[in-house]
């Protein structure tokens, strides 16, 4: 949705409210974790700037190495077909 061209099938207007939904989706996750009252309601606890750190690390990590997976296959299929390299001016 957000990798969409402009002239994509997607209006401005679906645009805002997708965005308007996740915005919403993160508040009610927020409020979900953060709020005593919902600790409560739900017997959960808040999350420690530890976990935080650890939740972000391991993230990193899967990120680059999905990244690093891309960049593999891509090289490889360079090599498998030049000619669908870009060609430098």
């Amino acid at each position: 949705m957000f990798n969409q061209r402009p002239d994509s099938r997607y209006g401005e207007s679906e645009r805002s409210e997708v965005v308007g939904g996740i915005i919403a989706m993160m508040a009610a996750q927020l409020l979900f974790t953060y709020a005593p009252f919902m600790n409560k309601l739900f017997h959960s606890a808040p999350i420690s700037g530890r976990a935080w750190l650890e939740i972000i690390a391991v993230g990193l990590v899967v990120f680059l190495a999905v990244e690093f997976k891309k960049w593999v296959a891509a090289r490889s299929r360079a090599v498998e077909h030049p000619a669908s390299r870009p060609q430098d001016p």
